[in-house]
C-alpha cells in the first residue's frame, strides 16, 4: 500500500493557506499538520516549521511532543490525534515510535525561527554567498559599537564643507543635535530602505528650479503693499497678511502653506472666512504658491538625496568594519541568500546541492504567522516554496523511493495580527499567495477555542461599527477596508460565562498627568480583581514599555504580586544606579558626580571613600575597581559588590542588581577597557522581571499568542495611527523591493507632489492604521472570561484613538464623563461557583518526575573559529579529569575568595626574607588598594605570618638558601606576559619570577605559584599538583620564550601555603 492510501487526500497531497483568526488554533493546526506527515513516513528532518521567535518555535516544537507522548500513554488523547491527523488505526506502540523517532533526530529537526533557517542555509553556502570567514551574527552591543566606529569613521573621512552641506541636506539648515546623533537616527530610520532599494528610487521628487532672490523679494514688497493698501476693511484678512510677511521675512515659506489664504489657495478654494478674495491679493498670493511650491520640492528632492548619499557613505564604512570583525545581522544573511542568483537552482530536488549542504532535504514547508513575514524573507522562502507547489518528486527514486509523499505547503496566519509592521512585516503578501503559487486550497477559521461569548461579542461588535466614528477624515477608507475585510466571530464556548466592561476614570487632578491617574485605576482595579479572582490569571496590557513600568510601581506599592514582561532598563532600580555610578567613577575619576553619588552611598564606608573631594583617594580607588574589573570581569565583581547592598533597598532593588549580575555576565564576552561602555549598555537593554505570577504585565506586542482568564485594557488614549516615520517608501507588488521613496512631510507638502508619490503617503497611513487596528484586535482577544477597558474623561467627540472608536463602537459615539460605564456586556459575577478551567491550574499531565541523580560530565570546549590567533589562559590548562561544580560556576564562599585574593597581594609585597617580613602597615595599606572586602584584613595578619613562618615556605623566599644565591636576583612579582605558540596566544600572569643573572646575562629562572589550597593529606595534595601541572608547563614555555633560557635552566615550584607544602614541578 501506497502512503498516499494510508490518508485522506486533502489533506496528505493538498497545499493549504489558513486564515486562522484568534483563539482558532493556529498551533495547533500547523503540530497537527507536522504529525499527519510524520504518521506518513516522511523524515522529520525534511520538514521546515518555520515562525518568527524563538518560543513560538518552542512552543510548536513543545506541542508535537507532548502530543505524541500522551497518545502513547491515554487512549483519549490518541483518539483525539487518530481524528486530528486522519490516521483511525493510530495505536500507542505507532505513537511511541514516532515520538522515539523524534527524539533521536532532535539536533537535525528544522522547527524554529526563520532567522535561524536563514543562518543555517547561509552556513552552507559562505563562499558562494561571499561572507567572511568564519562570519557570525553580532550581538546588539557589538552592532551597536560598530555602527558609532562607522560613524566617527565617515566623519573623520569627509571635509568639512561636505559635512556641512550634508547636514544642512538633512535638518533645512537647524538643528540641536550633535552630527554623530543626526546620522546614527538616520541610519536606523532609513539605513534598511537604502540598502533594499536602488539609487533612482530616491530620485521621483521632482526637482524645479528655485526662485531667485529677486522673485523672493518681490513678492515680500507685494506683500508690503496689501498691508499699506489704506482702502482694505478686512481685518481677518489683513493679519493674515500681517503673518504671511513676517514668515517671509524669516525665510519661513513653507509655513504659509500650513495656515490663512495660502493654505486655502492650495486646497483650491479662493475665499478666506468665506468670503472671495479680492483680484489683487489673489495675484499675489498665486504668484507666491508657485514660489512655494518650486521651494518646498526644491528642498524635499535635495534632502531625500542627500539623505541616501549619506547612508550610502556610511554602509560603506560599516560594511568594511563588519568584515574585519567578521560579523552580519540576520538581515544581512537574509539579503546575501536573496541577492544570490543561485538559490532558485541549489533548491531544485533534482539538481542542487541543498539536500547535501544540509543534510537534510526540505520537502514540505509549514510556515506560522505568515502575515508577519517581510518581502526580503518571502524572496528566500519563495524558491522553495515555488519548488514545493510543481509537486517535483526527486529525480533519484531509488534514493527516495517510490511511495515518497509528495512535497507540500502549509502556511498559517491572520492578517488581523499583523503587528510587526514597524520591523518589515508585510501582510499584502498573505494575499498574493493564491496569485503567486498554484492549486493552493484556502481555509478560514473564525470559531474561537479561547474566549467566553461575551467577549466574542464585544470583539464583533467593536470591528463591525469602528465607521460610526464621526471624525475619521483621512483614517476613513482604511478603517472601512478593515472591516469589509473582518469575518464575524463565533466560539466554541457559547456557554462559557464572561463579562465585558467599558468605563471611564476620574479626571486628573492639579498637578497630575492623566495618563498615570488613569493606570492608577487600572492598579487599583487589577488589586480588587486579584481578591476577587485569587485563582485567575491576569494579564494586564499597554502600548508601551513605560506604562509597563509604571504600573508595576503602582502594583508592588499596593502589595500586588505582578511580573513585568514588557521590559525596562535596570536604571529603574536606585540600587543599580548605584553601582553604575561606581562604574562611571573606575571609567573616570574625575566624574564629581559619581564620587559624590558612591561617597554618600553604603558604599562609600565600604570602599573607604568618605570625601568626594578627595582627588587622590579618587584616583585610587579607580585603579582598583578597574583591576577588579580586568581580572574577575564585570558579573564576578558585580555579584559581590550587590553583597553590600543586600541590606538597603527594596526586595524589586535585589531582583533588580541579581539582573544586573546575569546582565554582565552576558556582557563580559564583548566587554571593551571602558566601564563607561557598560554603563551605557545597561541604559539601553531592556530587561523583564517575570516572576511567574498569575498577574502579568506587558505590552500588546508580547501578549501575542497568550491568554488570560481576566484581561485589563488601561493604555487606549493614545492616537492612531501613530508617529509618522522619516520617509515612504513603496511598490505596487508587496513582494518586491520599493521603486519611491520620498522622506515624509505633513500634508500641505504632500499637496504639491505628483500623484504617485502622494499614493505612497496614502498607502502609508493605510498601512499604520491598519497596523494600529491589529493592535487593537489582538488585545481585544486575549481574554478568555472577563475584560476591563479603562479610558480617559472626554466629553466631546471623540478623538483618533483606541478610546474614541470604542467609544464610536460600544458606546454609540456618547461622552465619556469621569468615573462613567459606558458599556458592559455578559455576567459581573461570571466567576461564581464556577469549576471551568484557569489558565493558573498546573497541566494535570505532566507527572511528577521521580529525582535520581544526575552525573554530569563536561566535555571540552570547541575552540571558536577566529581570524587571529587562539587566546588561552594557562590556568586552562589544568589538566583533570573531573572538576567541582562549584569551581565552573565560581560558586565559592566570597570569604574565600576574598581571602586569597588577599594572601596573594601579600605575598607580592615579599622580595626576600632574608630582608625581614613585611611590616603590618605595610600589608594593611597593600590590602586597601583592593576592593572592599566582607573580611577583616586585620584579623588575617596573625595567619599570614603563621604562613611566613614554616620551615618551607620560609626557605622558599630566602635568598640565601637558593641555588642561584652566587648570582644577580631581579624579582618580578605579579608578572604579566603574552606569548604566541604557533597559532595559539597565551597570557597570564606569574605570581613570582625570580630571575639569575651572570654579568648582564639572565642565566636562569625559578617561578613561583601560590596557592591558598586546603590540603588534607598527601594524595588530596598530589591531585592538586596534578591539577596544577600544565599550568607551570606554560609558564615554563613562557619564560624560555620571553628569556631566551633552556627549559633546564627553569624551574617551577608550587608553594601551598596553607599546608606549608613547596613542590617543584
Amino acid at each position: 500500500m501506497k502512503v498516499e492510501d494510508l490518508l485522506p487526500a486533502h489533506s496528505s497531497l493538498s497545499d493549504i493557506v489558513i486564515r486562522a483568526s484568534a483563539g482558532t488554533g493556529k498551533t495547533y493546526q500547523l503540530a497537527s499538520r507536522f504529525l499527519q506527515l510524520l504518521d506518513a513516513d516522511v523524515p522529520p528532518e525534511s520538514i521546515l516549521a518555520a515562525t518568527f521567535t524563538r518560543k513560538a518555535a518552542g512552543e510548536i516544537l513543545e506541542r508535537i511532543l507532548l502530543t505524541l507522548a500522551r497518545a502513547a500513554i491515554d487512549d483519549g488523547e490518541r483518539t483525539k490525534l487518530a481524528s486530528a491527523i486522519g490516521s483511525p488505526q493510530l495505536t500507542s506502540e505507532r505513537c511511541r515510535e514516532l515520538l522515539a523517532k523524534m527524539t533521536r533526530r532532535l539536533h537535525r529537526l528544522q522547527v524554529g525561527t526563520l532567522d535561524s533557517f536563514f543562518a543555517k542555509l547561509a552556513s552552507s553556502f559562505s563562499l558562494e554567498l561571499g561572507l567572511p570567514p568564519g562570519w557570525r551574527i553580532l550581538e546588539t552591543i557589538e552592532a551597536k559599537r560598530l555602527r558609532e566606529e562607522a560613524v566617527e569613521a565617515l566623519l573623520e573621512a569627509e571635509t568639512d564643507d561636505e559635512l556641512v552641506r550634508l547636514l544642512r541636506l538633512l535638518t533645512k539648515g537647524t538643528t540641536s543635535r550633535t552630527v554623530s546623533d543626526l546620522i546614527d537616527d538616520t541610519v536606523q530610520n532609513c539605513g534598511e530602505v537604502a540598502v533594499e532599494t536602488t539609487p533612482e528610487a530616491w530620485l521621483k521628487v521632482p526637482r524645479p528650479p528655485l526662485p531667485d532672490y529677486a522673485e523672493l523679494q518681490r513678492s515680500r514688497q507685494q506683500l508690503q503693499a496689501l498691508l499699506d493698501d489704506t482702502t482694505r476693511t478686512d481685518k481677518r484678512v489683513q493679519d493674515a497678511i500681517t503673518k504671511d510677511l513676517d514668515s517671509a521675512e524669516r525665510d519661513q515659506w513653507e509655513e504659509l502653506l500650513k495656515r490663512g489664504i495660502l493654505k486655502n489657495l492650495l486646497a483650491g478654494e479662493r475665499k478666506y472666512y468665506r468670503k472671495d478674495l479680492d483680484p489683487q491679493t489673489l495675484a499675489v498670493y498665486e504668484t507666491m504658491l508657485d514660489q512655494v511650491r518650486r521651494l518646498a520640492l526644491h528642498r524635499l528632492s535635495t534632502q531625500t538625496e542627500g539623505t541616501r548619499e549619506l547612508l550610502d557613505k556610511f554602509d560603506r564604512e560599516f560594511r568594511e568594519l563588519q568584515r574585519r570583525q567578521g560579523g552580519c545581522s540576520f538581515s544581512d544573511v537574509a539579503r546575501a541568500l536573496a541577492d544570490w542568483s543561485d538559490l532558485s537552482g541549489e533548491t531544485d530536488r533534482s539538481t542542487g546541492s541543498l539536500a547535501m549542504r544540509l543534510d537534510s532535504r526540505l520537502s514540505h514547508l509549514l510556515l506560522d504567522e505568515f502575515q508577519d513575514t517581510s518581502p526580503l524573507q518571502w524572496s528566500v522562502l519563495r524558491p522553495f516554496a515555488e519548488q514545493v507547489a510543481r509537486k517535483q518528486r526527486p529525480a533519484q527514486k531509488k534514493i527516495f523511493g517510490e511511495n515518497e509523499l509528495p512535497p507540500s505547503f502549509f502556511c498559517v496566519g491572520d492578517v488581523k495580527q499583523a503587528i510587526y509592521g514597524w520591523r518589515g512585516g508585510d501582510a499584502r503578501i498573505f494575499d498574493t499567495l493564491l496569485r503567486q503559487l498554484p492549486n493552493l486550497t484556502p481555509e478560514t477559521l473564525a470559531k474561537s477555542w479561547r474566549s467566553a461569548q461575551p467577549i466574542i461579542d464585544a470583539v464583533n461588535c467593536v470591528f463591525q461599527n469602528l465607521p460610526r466614528h464621526p471624525n475619521l477624515e483621512r483614517l476613513a477608507a482604511p478603517i472601512q477596508s478593515w472591516c469589509d475585510a473582518f469575518p464575524e466571530h463565533t466560539t466554541a464556548w457559547t456557554e462559557l460565562p464572561g463579562y465585558v466592561e467599558f468605563r471611564s476614570v476620574a479626571v486628573k487632578g492639579e498637578g497630575e498627568s492623566q495618563s498615570d491617574v488613569t493606570l492608577q485605576a487600572a492598579a487599583n482595579l487589577v488589586a480588587d480583581l486579584a481578591t476577587k479572582h485569587p485563582t485567575r490569571s491576569i494579564g494586564v496590557l499597554t502600548r508601551s514599555n513605560e506604562a509597563v513600568a509604571k504600573l508595576i510601581f503602582e502594583l508592588h506599592h499596593l502589595d500586588v504580586p505582578a511580573s513585568e514582561e514588557g521590559g525596562h532598563p535596570l536604571t529603574d532600580s536606585v540600587a543599580v544606579r548605584l553601582l553604575l555610578s561606581l562604574l562611571l567613577l573606575a571609567d573616570h575619576p574625575g566624574d564629581r558626580i559619581a564620587r559624590f553619588h558612591v561617597a554618600t552611598s553604603p558604599l562609600g564606608p565600604a570602599f573607604q571613600f568618605g570625601d568626594f573631594q578627595d582627588d587622590a583617594a579618587a584616583a585610587q580607588l579607580a585603579e582598583s575597581l578597574r583591576r577588579r574589573l580586568l581580572c574577575d570581569g564585570y558579573g564576578l565583581c558585580l555579584a559581590a559588590w550587590s553583597k553590600l547592598l543586600a541590606d538597603h533597598g527594596s526586595s524589586r532593588d535585589r531582583v533588580r542588581l541579581d539582573q544586573l549580575v546575569k546582565l554582565a555576565d552576558g556582557y563580559q564576552p564583548t566587554a571593551t577597557l571602558r566601564p563607561s561602555d557598560f554603563v551605557e549598555f545597561v541604559r539601553e537593554e531592556r530587561v523583564a522581571d517575570p516572576s511567574g505570577d498569575r498577574i502579568r504585565v506587558m505590552t500588546v506586542h508580547q501578549a501575542k499568542g497568550l491568554q488570560f482568564d481576566i484581561v485589563v485594557l488601561p493604555e487606549l488614549d493614545k492616537l492612531i495611527p501613530g508617529q509618522t516615520p522619516s520617509l515612504v517608501a513603496g511598490n505596487a507588488d508587496p513582494a518586491e523591493p520599493p521603486d519611491a521613496v520620498c522622506l515624509y512631510r505633513d500634508s500641505t507638502v504632500q499637496q504639491l507632489l505628483p500623484p504617485e508619490l502622494q499614493s505612497l503617503f496614502e498607502q502609508d497611513t493605510e498601512r499604520r492604521t491598519h497596523e494600529s487596528l491589529c493592535v487593537l484586535y489582538v488585545a481585544l482577544t486575549r481574554a478568555i472570561h472577563a475584560m476591563y477597558l479603562l479610558i480617559a474623561p472626554h466629553e466631546k467627540e471623540p478623538t483618533k484613538s483606541f478610546a474614541g472608536l470604542l467609544r464610536a463602537s460600544l458606546a454609540d459615539n456618547a461622552p465619556a464623563p469621569p468615573e462613567m460605564l459606558l458599556f458592559e456586556t455578559g455576567d459581573a459575577g461570571w466567576d461564581i461557583g464556577m469549576t471551568d478551567k484557569s489558565t493558573v491550574a498546573p497541566d494535570p499531565s505532566l507527572a511528577r518526575r521521580a529525582s535520581v541523580p544526575a552525573q554530569i560530565r563536561f566535555a571540552p570546549p570547541l575552540p571558536t573559529p577566529t581570524r587571529g590567533w587562539q587566546r588561552q589562559a594557562p590556568s586552562n590548562h589544568e589538566s583533570q579529569p573531573s572538576r567541582r561544580l562549584g569551581e565552573l560556576l565560581r560558586t565559592r564562599p566570597v570569604y574565600a575568595f576574598e581571602r586569597g585574593t588577599l594572601i596573594h597581594k601579600w605575598f607580592e609585597q615579599i622580595e626576600w626574607l632574608d630582608t625581614g617580613r613585611p611590616a603590618n602597615a605595610q600589608l594593611l595599606a597593600a590590602a586597601r588598594t583592593l576592593p572592599p572586602m566582607t573580611l577583616d584584613p586585620e584579623k588575617l595578619l596573625p595567619e599570614f605570618f603563621a604562613m611566613l613562618e614554616q620551615p618551607a615556605i620560609t626557605v622558599a623566599l630566602r635568598r640565601d638558601t637558593s641555588a642561584h644565591r652566587e648570582l644577580t636576583p631581579q624579582v618580578l612579582r605579579e608578572h604579566p606576559f603574552a606569548c604566541r605558540f604557533e597559532r595559539t596566544l597565551i597570557s597570564g600572569i606569574i605570581d613570582r619570577l625570580e630571575l639569575w643573572s651572570s654579568g648582564d646575562r639572565i642565566v636562569a629562572a625559578e617561578i613561583v605559584d601560590f596557592k591558598t589550597d586546603v590540603i588534607a593529606n598527601r594524595p588530596a595534595l598530589d591531585a592538586r599538583v596534578a591539577i596544577y601541572r600544565s599550568q607551570l608547563e606554560s609558564y615554563r614555555r613562557a619564560v624560555s620564550q620571553l628569556f631566551g633560557l633552556e627549559a633546564d635552566r627553569i624551574t617551577a615550584k608550587l608553594l601551598f601555603v596553607q599546608a606549608g607544602e613547596v613542590v617543584e614541578v
